[in-house]
C-alpha cells in the first residue's frame, strides 16, 4: 500500500514536469511556426518572388507597326516599370521575411527563457537577491 500511496505522489510532480518540458516547448514551436507562417502570407512573399520582375501595376505595352523611336521608348519605360517593380517587391519580401525571422527568434527566445525558468529561479534563491 506505501508503493502505491508513493506513486500517486509522484504523479503530480510527473505531469508538471511533462507539462513544462513537452507540452508547452512544442506549444511555443507551434506559435512560432504559425507567426512565421501568418507574417509571411500578410506580406504575400511566395507570391512576390514568383512576380519578382514583372512589371509594376502590370504597366507595360509593346506599341505596333510603330516607329523605331516609339518602340525603343517603349522598350525603356517597360524596363523602368519592371525596375520600380522589382524594387517595391524586394524590399516588400525584405521587411516580410525580417519580421517572420524576427518574431520566430523572439518565440523561441520566450522558449529558452521557459525551459531556463526553473535554474534560474534556484540561482537566484542560491545567490540571493
Amino acid at each position: 500500500m506505501v508503493i502505491a500511496q508513493s506513486s500517486n505522489q509522484e504523479e503530480p510532480v510527473r505531469g508538471f514536469l511533462g507539462w513544462w518540458l513537452v507540452a508547452m516547448p512544442r506549444r511555443y514551436w507551434f506559435i512560432a511556426n504559425q507567426f512565421g507562417q501568418k507574417i509571411l502570407i500578410y506580406f504575400s512573399v511566395v507570391e512576390l518572388l514568383k512576380t519578382l520582375f514583372a512589371p509594376w501595376k502590370r504597366d507595360s505595352y509593346m506599341p505596333i507597326n510603330a516607329s523605331l523611336d516609339v518602340i525603343i521608348k517603349a522598350i525603356w519605360e517597360n524596363f523602368i516599370s519592371r525596375l520600380i517593380g522589382f524594387l517595391v517587391r524586394s524590399i516588400t519580401i525584405f521587411i516580410g521575411t525580417t519580421f517572420a525571422l524576427a518574431g520566430f527568434l523572439a518565440i523561441l527566445a520566450l522558449l529558452l527563457v521557459w525551459l531556463l525558468a526553473p535554474a534560474i529561479a534556484v540561482l537566484v534563491l542560491i545567490r540571493g537577491f
